[in-house]
């Protein structure tokens, strides 16, 4: 049973499965043949453990186990002024009350010294999520065992282990009472349901027509993989994609340790093509986007087995729901609210609401659909092999619809009145709603209160006896907010304060995506001048669905030299010895990711540092009104780098080590903060079939080679580790690929060299761009380069600055496009025809409906 613990998925995520593996699993649960099936529930999930000190851990994330999980006062102090504080806080202070209760020995046994987690769900009537429980719980589903070992036959033996621990703890602590303030909450072991046998045979034969349907460009003996590699491998080939490209890319998706052998990654594989096959590899080939578009492809399975699945669960009662037909009807008549609501806001012209009730209606097909107080099912198929599958049924679209009716306005508590005394003779007395109207209308960002102030104002004591006069409306503010959060039981988010969708879905490791705020990337860099590899990394952010917004720190330099007069960061060179200010780095920025898309905001910090400006953004201090504003409680913030190393191993990702490894210190309670690298984007052959490597070699580039930084820091590093005895590092043994500002620079200190000034502009096309006069604009912007003569593509009245007024359109631009919106920089090669270019950048796949769409537009899936 241990291994219920583990990540748990669809059946049509797992892509080893065949179609008639399916069939035969859907088989037995319409027989009712599955065993040891368990009650999905609808909680707050949670990881803890026992050290080998006999201490308590916590963690909600593989990132805070990595860490050695949090102590109970860190855990508390996370969840201070969150609205699910309550459901959190007591739920942890039942279960280590009834750990307490166990001998030491017997919880190092369980807990192997902190080498195992039990992964939960807390569940509290006064906090719910969809469904509403008859009293606080606390679910146990399974004990993980977090090492890692090289030796997989040892791994298992420690998951087997790990699993027999789990089954003692049940028995140990299954139904045991513990006593929080007032409240009774009970500890439970996974609860078992009793499937019943579809007396009709309608819905397992419906679902089985659909699979063979599905299947059959195979058949049902084929696995899940390889029909989606069929459907990728006819993409791919209709796209113009090599065959040998398109079989690296297969292994890397397919295969990603033998991959990793070969050194095979998607910036490598996009290496020498045109820039619409670039995308193509973008598209497929990485992580993020791949699993869009294999769930593009899955689509109809998945929707065949939700409608089977609704059948299943079709009045199966939870344990935990004391009256069950009551609970049922109760989650109809709010759904089918959430549904008018959205439908309302959709009316009113909002476009994503509309999308959102199509979308989900569509697999949902009727509110009746919804008949069970069950989250779902979770079984072991085949017994004994650890893998872990879960039937939903409607539960998951119930979820999307009212979560996000309740988090845009629909609250039923939203109409009780709530009063504020500002003095012995005046009160303010206004409904939760207008309260919250107000606060949006004066664009207010809520704050944690501190607690002996909150309850003096709600308790009525006068404002005025309280807190200073500039303090009071932020004072009410935040009382009102928390009080709604916390009395009301009603989770309001202001509209400052977006929120991403709560899905049916887990993170990597396992443990449900959190309802909470926005989640940001950051990308900080002086951008003195942004480079290819700078807008690759901000675009590939950009292009990630669950990133809300991708905020570009751009720093400022403010101390003088004074001896130069200038600022002591400006990182001048030869022809611009002021460097490249803030906001010119900010025009070239806008003008080459145009058109730039609707997340991605560019941010003219006033820190010197640009890390700075990343630390400000997340830190637990009030900073106050700073530009790009301060992550808040709920936010996830993703703090941007690349996979690169250094020649001495070191990642680039290592930058962010101060902030993730001390949170206490520099991260805002409630704020997650994650490190997740991109790939980097890499120098790629520029002219004559010749690499940015072999033009830098070349005899006509032996004078700027010489002081190129990254030669220069190579060979410091060589002599180091050489104890400065061994001889000088020869240009062959120096890696070119990576793309640095700091070699752009000094790649322009040569524009003004008659004698390299044609090299020098081969070069930096590089780190420009090769399209039709891309390179040539940004030069021109920075006053490094005279007006080019029939290779503009910079908009007519375009920017100005050190080079003066932009210059505009040749006569052989193509007259059908609009000068106003043509980009400063064209990044596109013009040797294929501009329809051609368009379509396929039409073919951009990050969301699920788009690229189901666009394969039955192509054929690919009927």
């Amino acid at each position: 049973m241990g291994r219920l613990g583990g990540h748990m998925a669809h059946l049509s995520e797992d892509l080893d499965l065949t179609f008639q593996d399916i069939i035969d699993v859907l088989g037995k649960v319409a027989r009712a043949d599955i065993k040891n099936t368990t009650e999905k529930v609808d909680g707050q999930n949670l990881f803890l453990s026992v050290d080998s000190m006999g201490l308590i851990r916590t963690a909600r994330n593989s990132s805070d186990i990595k860490r050695g999980g949090m102590t109970p006062e860190e855990y508390i102090e996370k969840w201070r002024g969150h609205p699910a504080e309550s459901a959190f806080t007591n739920g942890f202070r039942a279960l280590t009350t009834a750990l307490k209760r166990l001998d030491p020995q017997t919880l190092q046994n369980l807990f192997s010294g902190g080498e195992r987690y039990i992964n939960m769900e807390i569940m509290y009537p006064e906090n719910p999520n969809i469904i509403h429980y008859a009293a606080p719980q606390v679910v146990l589903h399974g004990l993980k065992y977090v090492g890692s070992k090289e030796d997989k036959e040892e791994q298992k033996r420690l998951e087997d282990l790990a699993d027999e621990a789990f089954d003692e703890l049940v028995s140990l602590v299954d139904a045991a009472e513990a006593t929080v303030g007032e409240e009774l909450w009970t500890i439970n072991g996974p609860k078992i349901v009793e499937l019943r046998r579809l007396a009709d045979g309608t819905a397992l034969a419906e679902v089985e027509e659909q699979i063979r349907d599905f299947a059959r460009p195979l058949g049902v003996d084929a696995t899940l993989k390889d029909l989606v590699k069929l459907y990728l491998r006819q993409f791919a080939r209709e796209e113009g994609l090599p065959d040998d490209i398109t079989d690296s890319m297969m292994m890397l998706l397919f295969d990603p340790e033998k991959a990793a052998k070969k050194g095979i990654k998607a910036s490598s594989l996009k290496k020498g093509l045109p820039p619409d096959l670039k995308a193509v590899v973008s598209k497929l080939g990485t992580k993020t986007n791949s699993k869009k578009v294999i769930a593009s492809i899955l689509h109809p399975l998945e929707v065949a087995i939700s409608d089977f699945a609704i059948e299943v669960l079709r009045g199966l009662q939870s344990f935990f729901v004391s009256e069950h037909d009551k609970e049922v009807l109760r989650m109809q008549q709010e759904l089918q609210q959430s549904i008018e609501h959205l439908q309302a806001l959709s009316d009113q012209g909002d476009v994503k609401m509309g999308e959102l009730i199509d979308k989900q209606l569509a697999k949902l097909k009727k509110v009746e659909n919804v008949a069970s107080t069950l989250e779902g099912v979770v079984f072991e198929y085949p017994p004994g092999s650890g893998k872990v599958y879960k039937l939903t049924g409607a539960f998951a679209m119930a979820n999307q619809i009212i979560g996000r009716a309740r988090r845009s306005g629909m609250n039923e508590g939203m109409s009780k009145q709530i009063t504020i005394k500002i003095s012995k003779t005046r009160d303010v007395t206004k409904t939760a709603q207008e309260w919250i109207n107000e606060m949006r209308a004066n664009n207010h960002t809520p704050k944690r209160i501190p607690n002996h102030v909150y309850t003096d104002i709600m308790n009525g004591v006068p404002l005025v006896d309280i807190v200073r006069k500039e303090d009071a409306q932020e004072a009410i503010y935040n009382t009102v907010y928390t009080h709604i959060n916390h009395e009301i039981k009603e989770t309001v988010e202001l509209e400052i304060v977006t929120e991403m969708e709560q899905v049916d879905a887990a993170n990597a490791d396992g443990t449900p995506y959190d309802m909470h705020g926005k989640t940001y990337a950051l990308v900080p860099g002086a951008m003195k001048p942004p480079t290819l590899g700078h807008i690759s990394m901000i675009q590939a952010y950009a292009a990630r669905p669950e990133i809300d917004e991708v905020l570009v720190l751009v720093s400022n330099p403010t101390k003088i030299d004074d001896k130069t007069g200038l600022p002591k960061s400006a990182r001048g060179f030869k022809g611009l010895e002021s460097g490249i200010k803030q906001g010119q780095a900010i025009d070239l920025l806008q003008q080459m990711l145009h058109p730039m898309p609707d997340n991605i905001k560019i941010v003219p910090t006033q820190f010197a540092s640009p890390m700075e400006a990343a630390f400000a953004f997340v830190s637990p201090k009030d900073l106050g009104d700073i530009p790009g504003g301060q992550a808040q409680p709920g936010d996830k913030v993703i703090l941007g780098s690349s996979t690169k190393r250094d020649s001495k191993g070191k990642e680039d990702k290592d930058r962010w080590n101060t902030i993730i490894n001390n949170q206490d210190a520099y991260v805002r309670p409630g704020v997650t903060v994650m490190n997740e690298p991109v790939d980097p984007l890499e120098h790629e052959i520029v002219a004559g079939g010749r690499g940015f490597s072999d033009l830098i070699k070349s005899p006509e580039a032996s004078e700027i080679i010489d002081k190129l930084p990254t030669v220069v820091k190579a060979r410091k590093r060589a002599k180091k580790e050489s104890g400065g005895s061994g001889p000088e590092l020869s240009y062959d043994d120096i890696n070119f690929s990576e793309i640095s500002a700091s070699d752009a620079r000094h790649i322009m200190g040569f524009l003004k060299s008659d004698q390299h000034q044609e090299i020098a502009l081969e070069l930096l096309r590089s780190f420009f761009g090769r399209g039709e006069g891309a390179t040539e604009a940004i030069l021109q912007y920075l006053g490094l380069r005279g007006k080019m003569q029939e290779t503009s593509c910079m908009a007519g009245g375009g920017m100005t600055g050190a080079g003066g007024p932009a210059f505009g359109p040749s006569d052989d631009i193509d007259d059908e496009e609009d000068d106003e919106n043509r980009p400063l920089v064209t990044h596109s090669p013009s040797t294929r025809g501009k329809r051609k270019r368009q379509q396929r950048e039409n073919l951009y796949m990050s969301l699920v409906n788009e690229v189901y769409t666009l394969f039955i537009e192509r054929g690919i899936l009927t």
